[in-house]
């Protein structure tokens, strides 16, 4: 299940809590002062450099499976980047994490 981050809710009191504020490494619920941490950074780096990743490589193992080279640069400046950035999204998407400082092992999903 992933986590939407744009509708993340205090799971103790139910106070929705803002977006950039669930952005932080570490937040405060504002009604209840339960503490969270976010993994919503680490996981964009690690999204974006996936990304890279897969357009690099998609570019570099169809240039030695396909002949014209050209060819390859040209798909994978048009649609490589499109494909990158759907992989990054996705794995941005299913990766974000947020958990209660008391207990780091419960993961807290948005209601």
């Amino acid at each position: 299940m992933s986590l939407n981050i744009n509708q993340f809710s205090c799971p103790g009191c139910q106070q929705k809590i803002e977006p950039w504020v669930a952005r932080r490494p570490q937040f405060t619920c504002p009604a209840c002062g339960q503490v969270y941490l976010s993994n919503y950074r680490s996981s964009l780096k690690r999204s974006v450099l996936l990304g890279l990743f897969v357009w690099i490589g998609g570019a570099g193992l169809g240039a030695l499976f396909i002949e014209p080279w050209q060819m390859v640069f040209a798909f994978a400046l048009e649609f490589g980047g499109l494909l990158a950035f759907l992989a990054a999204y996705l794995f941005h998407r299913f990766s974000i994490r947020i958990v209660s400082k008391s207990d780091p092992n419960t993961v807290q999903h948005s209601r």
